[in-house]
Parts: C-alpha cells; sequence; structure tokens
C-alpha cells in the first residue's frame, strides 16, 4: 500500500492578518450587512474600515512565512516521522509560502531529501486578480469597487471569477488535470503534495467525489490549519482518506 499526503503550507504573514480580522467583531459586521438590503455607501463605509484595521502587507502571492510558521513546520516533520512517510517524489506549488514550508521541512526531515521535486503552476491558490489580491477577503474588494459583482459571486459561487482572476471552477479543473499525474505515482511510492486550501478541497473534492453543493461547503468550514496533513491510502484504484493530523 502506497500513500498521498496533501499538506497544507506554513502560516503566512498574510495568513496572520486573516486571522486577525476573522476576530474582529467589526468582520462579524460586515458578513452580516452583505445578507442585508443596505445601501452600498453603508457597506463600503464598514468595507472601507475593515481595508484599514487589516490590510494586506503585500500581495497574497507574494506572501512569505511567519515567525509562527517554524513551529508548524516542525510538527509536521514529527507527524511524517510518525507515519513513516517515504516518498520518493515530491509535488508543490511554486507560490512562495509553500516553496518555503517545503525547503524548511526538508532541513529537519531528511526522508524528503533528494526526492524528485515537481514545482506545478496548477497547484498554485486561487488567483484573485492583482487589484484583488491585495485585499484580505475578496468580498472587501468588490464592495469597495465592483460591487455589482456581488450579486454574481452569490449567484455563481462556483464559475464567479474576479476581475483578472478565476474561478472555483477553474481551480477544480486543474487540479483535477494534476491529481490524474499524481494518483498513479502515489499507487506504487508515497507522494506527498505541498498547496494552498482551495486546492486541498479541489483535490479532496475528487478523492472523496463530494457533489458541488458538498465543496462550498467544505471551502468555507472545513479548512485544514496550516501544515495540517491529509494521508489517503492508494490500492490500485482504490483510494480512502485514513487520516488528518488536526
Amino acid at each position: 500500500m502506497a500513500r498521498l499526503f496533501l499538506i497544507r503550507h506554513a502560516q503566512s504573514i498574510v495568513d496572520t492578518v486573516v486571522a486577525t480580522m476573522c476576530c474582529d467583531p467589526l468582520y462579524q459586521v460586515f458578513q452580516e450587512i452583505l445578507q442585508e438590503d443596505l445601501p452600498t455607501e453603508t457597506k463600503q463605509t464598514v468595507a472601507q474600515e475593515l481595508h484599514l484595521r487589516h490590510c494586506l502587507p503585500c500581495s497574497i502571492n507574494d506572501a512569505k512565512l511567519s515567525p509562527e510558521s517554524d513551529g508548524q513546520i516542525k510538527l509536521l516533520g514529527h507527524f511524517l516521522e510518525t507515519v513513516r512517510a517515504q516518498p520518493r517524489k515530491v509535488w508543490c506549488s511554486p507560490l512562495t509560502r509553500a516553496r518555503a514550508t517545503l525547503e524548511r521541512l526538508n532541513i529537519i526531515y531528511p526522508m524528503l531529501t533528494g526526492c524528485a521535486t515537481i514545482l506545478d503552476n496548477r497547484l498554485i491558490e486561487r488567483q484573485r486578480g492583482d487589484d484583488a489580491g491585495k485585499f484580505a477577503d475578496l468580498r472587501i474588494y468588490l464592495v469597495l469597487n465592483q460591487h455589482e459583482h456581488l450579486r454574481k459571486l452569490g449567484c455563481q459561487p462556483l464559475t464567479y471569477a474576479p476581475p483578472g482572476g478565476e474561478s472555483l471552477q477553474g481551480v477544480r479543473e486543474r487540479a483535477s488535470l494534476v491529481l490524474r499525474e499524481i494518483l498513479p505515482e502515489s499507487r506504487n511510492n508515497d507522494v506527498v503534495v505541498f498547496t494552498h486550501h482551495t486546492v486541498i478541497c479541489s483535490l479532496r473534492g475528487q478523492l472523496e467525489q463530494w457533489p458541488e453543493s458538498a465543496f462550498l461547503k467544505k471551502l468555507v468550514g472545513d479548512r485544514a490549519p496550516n501544515c495540517g496533513v491529509l494521508q489517503y491510502s492508494v490500492v490500485g484504484g482504490d483510494v480512502k482518506l485514513v487520516q488528518r493530523s488536526w
């Protein structure tokens, strides 16, 4: 039996800002007023205040790891050591936070040293576009800049693409393509994949055969923590989730 490990990158400086924002009572207010029939100006006032309080230090694509990431990577190494992961191939998103996670893990978990590493653009996080990628929440950007798009996002959550960005369906499709290459590898040898939340949900949806409604629900309510691991057994064509690290 070989295994497939899906791993979310360690905490980035953007993750830190988003986590702080999610604990801000004003963020709860913002989410509530989005569901109400209020003047656009009212929503924009709240959105602007949120953006000022929780402005990202960089674009999401350029986010480096936070100081808290060191402890997370150590725990990740311990988990892989405990389950005796022995991969021959590692697939990784080329975005900084994923690559840096792998590079630091290599130092403390020697089983990854010498593995063939594939940097695959199909494993990058959902692309929001250059402008929206500077906001902690896509909806904040839309309220302030593309208010008419909020209705599209609400009515077509899978197919809506922000200006210059991609849809969730687009992420699911590229994740499906890369999985077709990863699965044959994992039938004979352990394979480790370092990627991002939306891609992990997309891969899980394929592996666990989720309907679209389950994918959307899991995307919001079942977020893998930073350095969280999902371990699948792969026996022939049978793929089964056997362990998660959280």
